[in-house]
């Protein structure tokens, strides 16, 4: 279930995502922004606080780029993620093919040590390439995790938006029954 109350810019400018249980109803409620504003090629940014690396088992913390209506199709994801299970990576990129079947993706182990990170991918007509950052800046001593799409691999060449999205695995409730919030500080695109 989605709820707009879950979703607010705060006066210091920070976009805030939440899931929290509704007291009335018992339903857990997540949070989901969509730009009105279509991007392309060039480098997708965002400051993020929030413990991404302790998420619970059935929470997922999505920042990407998506043509709705065309699943399995021109997505590029930046996911916190273990998909219900908590034996597998909390890190996850993954991009959609623009055509045809099989995404490709990586995924990683984060543990981090404290709860301001940033985390970027760069959108070529033939690539997209990602890494994390411990911290708020873009400090290469500070990167982790690169990872850029196999050569060939047929990438979408669209303008999309950009979605950020904080939600439910499987309309599951949190296991932990935790609500959670997580701060977008900034995202910033610069196109190529």
């Amino acid at each position: 279930y989605w709820s707009s109350s879950n979703v607010w810019v705060d006066s210091e400018g920070h976009l805030h995502l939440k899931i929290r249980k509704d007291a009335a109803t018992g339903r857990w409620l997540c949070a989901e922004v969509t730009s009105l504003q279509n991007f392309g090629y060039g480098s997708y940014i965002w400051k993020v606080e929030g413990a991404v690396d302790k998420l619970d088992k059935n929470i997922v913390l999505g920042l990407f780029n998506y043509k709705a209506g065309d699943d399995g199709h021109h997505e590029v994801d930046i996911e916190f993620a273990r998909w219900g299970n908590n034996a597998w990576p909390n890190y996850n990129y993954t991009v959609y093919p623009a055509s045809g079947s099989g995404s490709v993706s990586q995924t990683n182990e984060l543990a981090l040590n404290g709860t301001y990170t940033s985390y970027k991918f760069v959108r070529t007509s033939t690539s997209v390439s990602y890494k994390g950052y411990h911290g708020h800046g873009l400090d290469e001593a500070n990167s982790f995790f690169p990872w850029t799409t196999p050569a060939g691999f047929n990438v979408s060449t669209l303008s999309l938006p950009v979605h950020m999205n904080l939600w439910l695995f499987n309309g599951n409730a949190p296991s932990n029954q935790q609500e959670v919030e997580i701060i977008i500080h900034s995202f910033t695109f610069t196109a190529a």
